[in-house]
């Protein structure tokens, strides 16, 4: 990172504020949660799966390692979406 803008982004971590990719992780690893928690046959899973998924692609295209979501519930939470249609 330049140096020129360390201050400021220092001020805005300090000041709990994220970059838009750091930001979009946080949401990720939320959703994750949600759905580790929640019932594979609530009607909103499919619903929270496919935002995971939308939050997962653009992570890719930001060129963020996504491999935190990864796993045995994000291959049930695309079984389950991909069997519905």
């Amino acid at each position: 990172m330049p140096e020129a803008l360390r201050s400021g982004y220092r001020l805005l971590k300090n000041a709990g504020f994220l970059p838009p990719e750091l930001e979009t992780r946080r949401e990720a690893l939320a959703f994750d949660e949600l759905l580790r928690n929640m019932d594979p046959d609530d009607p909103r899973f499919g619903e929270q799966g496919k935002r995971l998924l939308e939050l997962e692609l653009a992570l890719r295209q930001a060129g963020m390692n996504t491999d935190f979501l990864q796993g045995a519930y994000g291959e049930a939470v695309r079984s389950r979406l991909f069997k519905e249609h």
